[in-house]
């Protein structure tokens, strides 16, 4: 299971570089019939559920050590085990990152709701890869991670178009308020 589990970024960040691929010189866009996915949204919808499921993962065993007790993740630097202790120690960021990692992870393995499982996943995939690059030394790892989710933050990008673009319905120049 360890095993898996430090592939699977690999896994992630190769499968969306190759949706990327795909989309962006359209191999793979023929659809054999009405309504069927391409290679292209097959390997994109892989990505993002491997993503999503990895999060949700996470969360159950932030769960797990949460009720049951035990040493959760063991850290690899004095200072990272201190980062470490001292979310345990807030009695509540630990729990919530948990629930964002579960929802996020759960938003995301839908695509309908994929842009919301990114958006609440971001701050905490940010910490991750500043964690990693500043207190374990594992900058791969931490890459890996902010790299998938920059990935499908892209090919999600439409979605996100409206936070910069908002236009109210209704108002106009002049009107009284």
């Amino acid at each position: 299971m360890r095993i898996v589990f430090a592939v699977l970024p690999h896994l992630i960040i190769a499968v969306a570089l190759l949706g990327l691929i795909f989309q962006i010189f359209r191999f793979g866009e023929t659809r054999r019939a009405p309504g069927m996915a391409t290679v292209t949204d097959w390997l994109w919808r892989i990505a993002r559920w491997l993503y999503g499921g990895y999060f949700i993962y996470t969360a159950v065993m932030i769960g797990r050590t949460l009720w049951i007790g035990g040493k959760g993740v063991q850290q690899p630097t004095p200072e990272a085990k201190a980062f470490y202790e001292a979310l345990h120690a807030t009695g509540f960021l630990y729990p919530l990152m948990g629930i964002t990692f579960g929802v996020g992870g759960l938003a995301l393995i839908l695509h309908r709701t994929a842009p919301l499982g990114l958006v609440l996943l971001a701050p905490s995939v940010g910490v991750i890869f500043l964690f990693h690059l500043m207190l374990t030394g594992s900058v791969v790892w931490g890459s890996e991670w902010a790299l998938g989710l920059v990935l499908l933050a892209w090919h999600y990008r439409s979605a996100y178009t409206a936070l910069w673009n908002y236009t109210s319905p209704g108002v106009t120049m002049g009107a009284n308020r």
